[in-house]
C-alpha cells in the first residue's frame, strides 16, 4: 500500500527518503523491477538506484522494522484498501 515511486528514474537517495518518510506500522512496500514507459530494451534498465535506495533504507530502518508474511500481517488486523494509492509525501 506504499510506493517509493521506484518505477520512475530517480536517484537512490530519493527512493531512500520516500521509503523512510512513508513507513508506518503494517505497511507493504510496492517495489518494481522495471522503469515505466522506458524506451530502452529491458536488458538495459539500470535498477542500481532502486537497489541502492532499498539497501540504504533497510540499513537505516533495520532496528525499526520486522519482516512478516502477508498472512501474518493480515492476522494482526483488518486489511485496508487504499487503491488507488492516494498522493503520498
Amino acid at each position: 500500500n506504499v510506493s517509493a515511486q521506484d518505477w520512475m528514474c530517480q536517484k537512490s537517495e530519493e527512493i531512500t527518503q520516500k521509503m523512510i518518510a512513508r513507513l508506518k506500522p503494517g505497511n507493504i512496500f510496492l517495489l518494481h523491477d522495471t522503469i515505466c514507459d522506458s524506451k530502452l530494451p529491458e536488458t538495459d534498465f539500470d535498477r542500481t538506484p532502486m537497489i541502492q535506495g532499498l539497501d540504504e533504507a533497510l540499513f537505516v530502518l533495520k532496528s525499526n522494522i520486522q519482516f512478516v508474511t502477508v498472512p501474518t500481517l493480515l492476522q494482526a488486523g483488518k486489511a485496508v484498501s487504499n487503491w488507488p494509492i492516494p498522493k503520498q509525501p
